[in-house]
């Protein structure tokens, strides 16, 4: 057997124009469910209100330096769009950080993850820890308020945005059941100084389980064209932005 043509599937060239003058053959629905599809989700499980949610998680992809925090109950596919959608999203999962993996590296001399990805995603929030917690706790809150940090003599200015991922139990009611939002979390997530440099709270427990009926089906955009798309707009729609609890 042998390979008479190939077409790469990877997308050369990104047309915004093109992309934003399709945008008026779509209802705002048509288009909101578009979306959630290309994001690998079944629009049609969720309600308009958890589809917007669902949006929400792009955000710190179109948008630089946005520091989120998401939190729900396991099962809700809170890491599944950043594991899979974008190569510029690297997501950590639980266990322990350092500050030369996550800053710079003196010993080599080489940039940490903040300088690598657009955006660096702490899944599993609850169970995160720092080796030497003290320096490295104090140089991402520098990092969070200004996007600058200093490590020995290195000085880092980035763009790269914040995403932490935490379970929290639900009452019966399906309400966390703290009163306290990050009661579960690590005592440093807990400090007003922190809480203060995230931009938002993502109630992902509004979003329902993932079940055998929430994959998406038909037809949607392919990631890498999505990402690419995110990766270039300079606003993020004020529809999205509205679903945000502002701490």
């Amino acid at each position: 057997m042998w390979v008479k043509d190939f077409k790469p599937m990877q997308v050369a060239k990104l047309d915004i124009d093109y992309y934003c003058e399709e945008r008026v053959n779509f209802t705002l629905t048509e288009w909101r469910e578009l979306l959630v599809t290309s994001m690998g989700s079944n629009p049609k499980v969720y309600t308009p209100r958890q589809q917007l949610l669902l949006l929400t998680r792009l955000i710190p992809i179109v948008q630089n330096r946005v520091n989120l925090i998401e939190l729900a109950p396991k099962g809700t596919g809170k890491s599944f769009v950043y594991q899979n959608l974008s190569r510029y999203t690297r997501v950590l999962s639980g266990g322990k950080v350092t500050a030369a993996v996550l800053f710079y590296n003196l010993a080599s001399q080489t940039p940490g993850l903040l300088t690598q990805y657009d955006v660096v995603v702490f899944d599993e929030a609850q169970t995160i820890s720092f080796d030497n917690p003290g320096e490295v706790i104090g140089i991402l809150k520098d990092y969070l308020e200004s996007g600058r940090y200093t490590r020995g003599n290195k000085s880092v200015t980035e763009d790269t945005g914040i995403v932490l991922l935490g379970n929290i139990p639900l009452d019966s009611t399906g309400r966390p059941s703290q009163s306290i939002l990050f009661y579960n979390l690590p005592n440093f997530l807990q400090e007003t100084a922190y809480i203060d440099r995230l931009h938002g709270i993502l109630p992902g427990w509004e979003i329902p389980r993932v079940t055998v009926d929430t994959p998406a089906r038909g037809i949607g955009f392919k990631a890498d064209f999505l990402v690419k798309f995110c990766t270039h707009c300079e606003n993020i729609p004020v529809v999205m932005m509205n679903t945000l609890q502002t701490i």
